[in-house]
């Protein structure tokens, strides 16, 4: 048995006890993964008492900060860098040079330690952010504005734009940006003339983190769900909070709690009204008719149509 396996097997063998315990539907949540997702674990951060602030894939790498500290991981090996100045912010560009950002400035990693960069200490104005871009996002908080620079890594900067209220979580990539502002779920496609707002909720104040994916679909990371956003609908990824990337049609995913981090793949499968109702449908008819309601294929479709639609199908 490999790792791998060993990894998904006591993470489904955690999720069916904790469905087993519960009585009925109302009693619990599914906290696995959709189950039309495609997912394997690349890798695991061997301490997870200490929060992480920052995750990024470079090279195919998985990289994950700290406080004080950056990891690097793979199956196999762990490096760490450490840092004496508080870490706030991590980045990576185009060649796939990672960028730290610091309570004092901002460094890149040289052969074996992280040396400062002036040209972006100098140009970054508030937090910088971007993942595989030849150039970085810098989101600077303003009186009740928040404003959108494009910054090269010579240090040269682009204003795009500003709009209302206090930046919380943002990410920029090949799709573009999204970026939780206040209570809003905003996204930006490179080239577009404006931004477009897929959501507002009062629970996004609570974001932890988020990714854009394709030009109206979004990612979002909450303190107990990682939720994909846009279209017509909104559905639960997994009932985890995670930091989340989005490269080359994989999301990575690193679980908070566990330290796992996860490949997924098949997001173009979910997410549609009228397909997630189907899949829905599919789990419950799956049910032998006396299977209890702790079942993971009745707690799954619960998670998606609620507890009493998915009733009503069980007992049809």
């Amino acid at each position: 048995m490999t790792a791998s396996t060993i990894i998904v097997s006591i993470v489904v063998a955690v999720t069916l006890c904790r469905s087993a315990a519960a009585v009925t539907c109302s009693d619990t949540v599914f906290r696995g993964f959709d189950s039309r997702l495609k997912i394997r674990p690349i890798g695991k951060v061997p301490d997870t008492s200490e929060p992480p602030i920052g995750f990024e894939i470079v090279n195919g790498h998985a990289v994950v900060a700290f406080s004080h500290r950056v990891l690097a991981l793979d199956a196999d090996t762990v490096v760490a860098i450490p840092s004496l100045d508080p870490i706030t912010s991590i980045a990576v560009d185009g060649s796939g040079l990672l960028r730290l950002q610091t309570s004092k400035n901002v460094r890149q990693l040289g052969t074996e330690r992280f040396e400062a960069d002036s040209a972006l200490t100098k140009a970054i104005k508030g937090r910088i952010f971007g993942s595989g871009q030849d150039s970085f996002l810098d989101a600077v908080r303003l009186p009740e504005q928040t404003q959108f620079l494009l910054t090269t890594g010579g240090g040269h900067s682009l204003a795009l734009f500003r709009t209302a209220g206090d930046f919380r979580v943002g990410s920029w990539n090949a799709s573009g940006l999204a970026a939780v502002i206040d209570n809003r779920l905003i996204v930006w496609q490179k080239g577009a003339t404006q931004l477009i707002q897929l959501a507002a909720d009062k629970g996004l104040e609570e974001a932890r983190d988020v990714v854009l994916i394709e030009p109206k679909r979004a990612v979002v990371s909450l303190p107990h769900t990682t939720m994909l956003v846009g279209g017509d609908t909104k559905i639960v990824i997994v009932g985890v909070q995670t930091f989340c990337r989005w490269i080359n049609d994989v999301l990575y995913l690193l679980d908070v709690q566990s330290g796992i981090i996860w490949a997924v793949e098949g997001l173009r499968n979910i997410g549609t009204a009228q397909g997630d109702e189907n899949h829905a449908r599919t789990l419950v008819a799956s049910l032998a008719r006396d299977a209890p309601e702790s079942a993971p294929a009745f707690l799954e479709a619960a998670r998606i149509v609620g507890c009493s639609q998915a009733r009503a199908w069980k007992q049809k």
